[in-house]
């Protein structure tokens, strides 16, 4: 497409042709017009590869949550025993889980649109990293079910803290 007609008015009328100052210049209906100028605007500080790189990692990441949700279910006895508790105790955490990974992706979303994905995105995964430490080295149920739902909310933060849309259109 050449180059963007700026001399020519754009009728009221649909039907009516545009009416240009410079004689032989093509006639392109408004639409054509905008997304062409919509395309030569767009402009990201990230190559094609960044961007490729950047959805990996966060869909990469994002498979931790339900890695982390399911990897649970076989111990659940085994954890029963050495906590000496109910197994139907250590379901509470599987349920609290499930409710923090419904919730979290809201609660960090709002929060990477007013702060910034990247901070948001380093802090989502400090937490379930710090989370993953502190469920290895627990020893009590309390620590078991705190530690789950901020595993939960650390991971599965990650869904709302970025945007491919805006990654890739904007």
């Amino acid at each position: 497409m050449p180059e963007l007609v700026t001399n020519c008015r754009v009728p009221s009328d649909s039907q009516e042709k545009r009416e240009c100052k410079n004689p032989g210049e093509a006639d392109y209906s408004t639409r054509e017009v905008m997304l062409h100028a919509a395309r030569k605007q767009r402009y990201s500080v990230f190559t094609k590869w960044q961007k490729r790189w950047i959805v990996f990692l966060t869909v990469f990441a994002g498979w931790f949550s339900a890695l982390s949700s399911f990897i649970f279910f076989p111990a659940i006895t085994a954890l029963a025993n050495a906590l000496h508790t109910s197994i139907e105790k250590l379901n509470l955490t599987v349920t609290s889980y499930l409710i923090f990974a419904a919730v979290a992706p809201s609660v960090v979303g709002s929060w990477a649109d007013m702060s910034g994905r990247r901070p948001v995105y380093i802090v989502t995964l400090t937490i379930y990293v710090a989370a993953n430490i502190g469920l290895a080295l627990q020893g009590s149920f309390a620590a078991l079910f705190v530690l789950r739902m901020l595993q939960s909310a650390g991971i599965s933060g990650n869904y709302g803290a970025w945007d491919y849309h805006k990654l890739y259109w904007d």
